[in-house]
């Protein structure tokens, strides 16, 4: 690890004037002159077991984490009465069944992760990990299998958290997930999960249960996925009306499709909540005025084309634009003899203009500092490979033309072309060409092994960390060193293991990130904010 800070810092020291030259145009390019940074913001964002779970975040240093308020509203507009303010409402367009819903990808499944159902380990936007009801955590000198000892944690109806409820709740997740159509994300690393979501098994083989409090996951691969996979919800199942959690709140009224209303729980407290009942409310997506009138929400997410004058004048006093799972890259294959050298994969970096290129594609939209997620801090991608001319044009002018000419497997859709062309725009004026192979799939999983140079990605879902691996096939030298890498950090710090991964993309020059997707999430005030604000932390 020393060499790699050593590397980095030199990287750091010799790009400092384009690092700068780069903060001023994203100022400008990202902003519009209309967006600025604040100190505490809050974040909805939909992550998790390969994009599946998903958490509320608040963060204290505005600039770090990454998050843009694009909208302070008048807090006037918002009325409340007394009973009200003791209550958060939070809106979403699609409610399901309180039975599944913390299961799904939806504002509310989003709320009931937080404050019901308690994960082993929550991961959050920055990567950045805690245990929850895991208790200790040691992986095996393979880094393939993880014995997870569980806290002294109860249930809302003061019954202990076993192994036998953590697993009852992976094998949910898992037919759930498999049943809805829906990928199994980082569970997918966990040896048996598959066939068991298929029906081909009777439980999961990779989930031992030791003793009561303890529980041994056997891997199929060594991966940071293999952290992300201890973020499946817990909850105790068929004990109750509805499955009861470890969290502060629990589910006391639900009418499906309309609402689910929690109360808090007498026997469990996690944390401590300004409110004593949050109701998740069914809103429609149109109608914005009518959803803070009639609903008297405390925050709404929406997923359509809103403008801020629109949301302003709805009476929304403040609105967040928060990124979602999709995520936009150009990846490396590492085997390509074109590419093979990192050296060559930096300078392709600092020649790229991202935001431009983001700009061309999306015609406006925020370009991630990182890799593996927003605002992780030094050494992020965007400060250690800036856009630099002067730097790409050292390296890139030395190679030969054969060198100079490469291939990218993209999408046969409209926006993919768009993007190679914007991407051969930029690199003609380095001397390199660009051809298009077509590309049918939205998903880096099954990537071909060779016949192509880079890789474009405009849907990719989830972590960046499954496309390294495909990109490193081929490459036995290098996936070893990954390997060993993160398998080296499972067995000493698991918490830090995407810190580590962040380091190694950085460090390889193994994918340029152009492009996060945001949505809109609008909140009111009523003189409570800062509670409101306290409670999504």
């Amino acid at each position: 690890m020393d060499n790699q800070k050593e590397l980095q810092e030199e990287l750091q020291e010799e790009q400092q004037a384009g690092t700068e030259q780069q903060k001023e145009k994203k100022e400008t390019g990202k902003q519009r002159g209309r967006k600025r940074l604040i100190a505490a913001l809050l974040l909805l964002l939909v992550l998790a077991a390969g994009g599946a779970a998903a958490f509320w975040y608040y963060g204290q240093d505005g600039g770090k984490e990454g998050w843009q308020e694009v909208l302070h509203g008048d807090k006037t507009k918002v009325q409340k009465s007394a009973e009200q303010k003791a209550q958060l409402v939070i809106g979403d367009a699609g409610l399901s069944d309180a039975h599944t819903a913390y299961l799904h990808d939806t504002v509310s499944g989003s709320a009931l992760r937080r404050l019901v159902y308690t994960p082993l380990v929550r991961v959050d936007s920055t990567k950045k990990a805690e245990k929850c009801l895991a208790k200790d955590i040691a992986f095996d000198t393979e880094a393939k299998q993880a014995e997870v000892t569980l806290t002294d944690a109860v249930f809302s109806d003061g019954s202990p958290v076993t192994a036998a409820d953590v697993k009852e709740s992976y094998q949910a997740y898992v037919r759930e997930r498999m049943f809805s159509g829906v990928s199994l994300g980082a569970v997918v690393q966990l040896e048996g999960a598959e066939a068991y979501g298929g029906s081909t098994a009777t439980s999961i083989e990779g989930i031992e249960i030791v003793d009561d409090t303890t529980l041994r996951f056997h891997f199929l691969e060594v991966s940071p996925e293999c952290l992300d996979m201890l973020s499946v919800p817990v909850a105790k199942l068929s004990a109750s009306e509805y499955p009861l959690g470890a969290g502060e709140y629990q589910i006391t009224e639900a009418v499906i499709g309309k609402e689910i209303l929690l109360a808090k729980s007498e026997n469990t407290s996690l944390a401590e909540y300004p409110y004593a009942t949050v109701l998740l409310k069914k809103a429609e997506k149109n109608g914005l005025e009518e959803n803070l009138k009639n609903y008297s929400l405390d925050m709404f997410l929406t997923d359509q084309e809103c403008t801020e004058s629109m949301l302003k004048e709805s009476g929304w006093h403040s609105v967040y634009e928060l990124p979602e799972g999709t995520y936009a890259f150009i990846g490396f294959r590492f085997a390509s003899p074109k590419v093979e050298d990192p050296e060559i994969r930096r300078a392709i970096i600092q020649a790229i203009d991202r935001q431009a290129l983001c700009d061309t594609i999306y015609g406006e939209g925020k370009v991630p500092d990182s890799i593996l997620g927003r605002g992780m801090g030094k050494p992020n991608f965007a400060s250690i490979l800036p856009y630099d001319k002067k730097a790409a044009e050292k390296v890139l002018a030395g190679l030969s033309e054969t060198r100079k000419s490469l291939t990218v497997l993209a999408g046969a859709d409209v926006g993919s072309q768009g993007a190679v062309d914007a991407l051969e725009e930029q690199l003609r004026e380095y001397g390199l060409t660009i051809e298009r192979i077509e590309y049918s799939s939205a998903s880096s999983e099954g990537l071909p092994e060779d016949g192509y140079d880079l890789y474009l990605s405009l849907t990719e879902d989830g972590t960046q960390n499954r496309a390294l691996q495909a990109l490193l096939s081929g490459s036995e030298e290098k996936a070893a060193a990954y390997e060993k890498e993160i398998g080296n950090c499972l067995k000493s710090d698991p918490l830090s293991v995407y810190r580590t991964a962040e380091e190694f993309f950085c460090r390889e020059g193994a994918l340029i990130p152009i492009h996060a997707g945001s949505r809109m999430a609008a909140v009111a005030a009523d003189g409570s904010q800062e509670a409101l604000l306290e409670l999504l932390q």
